[in-house]
């Protein structure tokens, strides 16, 4: 049979029949068929429209929204499989697993399929044990597969002994899927029954912190206690299945981060641009779909002058901060001591950094995040998520204020930010010229104003 090309980049394999468990891929497990377990683990890294299901010969795969095919070879196997897969791509390589692992991790997928671009194939290695079913493979190995099928082999390992094969070992992959269940399939009703006592750790939802035990020295002596550790995690942020950003942040409230990563990039230029918004917590993913593709050019808000001094670009200009908005000094104090009540997990565990958007009235957005350019973003985020005008509004900050962070703030449109570190001397400059308010060393009825004072009155 002759399968158009299309450009797919995943594919699951769902041929062939298990005696030993008949119909595994539609048993239910934690609510959902097995198969839509796989399925959704791809949907975290690619649409749709670019995962396809090989081997599926009856209409009872329809209902999965999926392209699908059937075998492609009168010879049954998983390398036949695999062949179907690439003969149906365009693309160079493809993403391929077992329609019988239900605990797909993405983030361990996208390393794999991410991080060995000129290798024919990836396959994880567990031990002396290859998974085969959940790797990547190049259209090269076509080359090989006809001969190996023609003669009877139906082992993907004669296909690894004749290409470029990178194997990732068992250390490697713990990284990115600690409890080690990607590899999971289904075989056996024994297998089956494990599978639904692990729906528990599968589908675990992330906290904020972790136990662990630390050595405590002090002028006492030695203790074993047990302490706080802030949680990081990885996130991917797509934008219409393009990557706008991998972050390395806290785990829950990424729809705030993605509204204000992506506005703080300058590739949205409000919460309108946005039509919908897809969030996994549990795989790190973020997927956000525009009208259109709304990246742009976003040149740095100050540039080289000629003396080594520096000078607003236009566009700096363009989001000049004019505005007759007061404070007192001593509400920013209070609002700096209330901003501090609310660092819960800053006390807790010390490492993590906390944002907050106020009025003369009080805090209005509280958020934390591992790093400090998160913790805007998230804040901004909630902020322009509500549609808050920022013209009377207060950015606080707990720690460093970096030019980076002070770009975000202009963007925005804050009058002042107030933080409880310290500004660079490029943050202070871009809060200068764009006419914001920037104090630091906020700590009880002290500070210092760096630029603009006259707003503090």
């Amino acid at each position: 049979m002759s399968i158009p090309n299309k450009d797919y980049r995943a594919a699951v394999l769902v041929g062939g029949r298990c005696e030993r468990l008949p119909d595994k891929l539609f048993l239910p497990l934690g609510g959902k068929p097995v198969l839509l377990r796989a399925i959704q683990g791809l949907l975290h890294l690619f649409s749709p429209a670019e995962i396809i299901l090989v081997g599926a010969d009856d209409e009872s795969f329809k209902d999965f929204g999926i392209d699908t095919i059937p075998d492609d070879c009168s010879v049954k196997g998983p390398l036949a499989g695999i062949a179907g897969a690439l003969k149906a791509t365009g693309e160079g390589r493809m993403l391929i697993i077992g329609g019988d692992m239900p605990f797909v991790n993405p983030a361990l997928l996208k390393f794999l399929y991410d991080e060995f671009p000129k290798a024919d194939a990836v396959i994880p290695r567990i031990g002396g044990y290859i998974e085969p079913l959940h790797g990547v493979y190049s259209r090269r190995c076509l080359e090989y597969t006809g001969d190996i099928l023609d003669n009877g082999d139906r082992a993907v390992r004669a296909l690894l002994s004749k290409i470029d094969t990178a194997f990732v070992d068992k250390e490697e992959l713990l990284k990115y899927d600690p409890a080690g269940l990607s590899w999971f399939n289904l075989n056996t009703g024994d297998d089956y029954e494990r599978a639904k006592k692990l729906i528990p750790l599968a589908d675990e939802e992330p906290s904020d912190t972790v136990k662990w035990t630390v050595t405590r020295i002090d002028e006492k002596g030695r203790e074993k206690i047990k302490d706080e550790l802030v949680r990081e995690v990885t996130l991917t942020i797509t934008v219409n299945d393009k990557t706008a950003g991998r972050l390395m942040a806290s785990p829950g409230g990424w729809e705030d981060l993605a509204y204000g990563y992506l506005f703080c990039q300058g590739i949205i230029r409000s919460a309108d641009d946005i039509t919908d918004i897809l969030i996994d917590e549990k795989h790190g993913t973020v997927r956000v779909g525009t009208g259109a593709l709304l990246y742009e050019k976003v040149e740095n808000y100050m540039t080289s002058g000629c003396s080594g001094g520096v000078s607003p670009s236009p566009e700096f200009k363009a989001i000049y901060t004019d505005t007759d908005f007061r404070i007192s000094p001593d509400t920013v104090s209070d609002l700096m001591k209330s901003f501090q009540d609310r660092a819960e997990i800053y006390r807790e565990t010390g490492g993590v950094h906390a944002a907050a958007i106020a009025d003369c009235s009080g805090i209005i957005e509280f958020t934390a995040d591992i790093g400090r350019h998160n913790a805007i973003d998230r804040v901004i985020g909630a902020a322009i998520r509500k549609r808050l005008p920022p013209d009377d509004k207060i950015l606080l900050s707990s720690g460093r204020l970096s030019s980076e962070m002070a770009h975000k703030a202009v963007r925005y449109g804050v009058p002042v930010v107030a933080s409880r570190g310290a500004p660079t001397h490029l943050a202070v400059k871009i809060a200068d010229i764009a006419g914001v308010t920037l104090a630091g060393f906020v700590r009880g009825k002290r500070m210092n104003i760096y630029c603009r004072p006259e707003r503090l009155k």
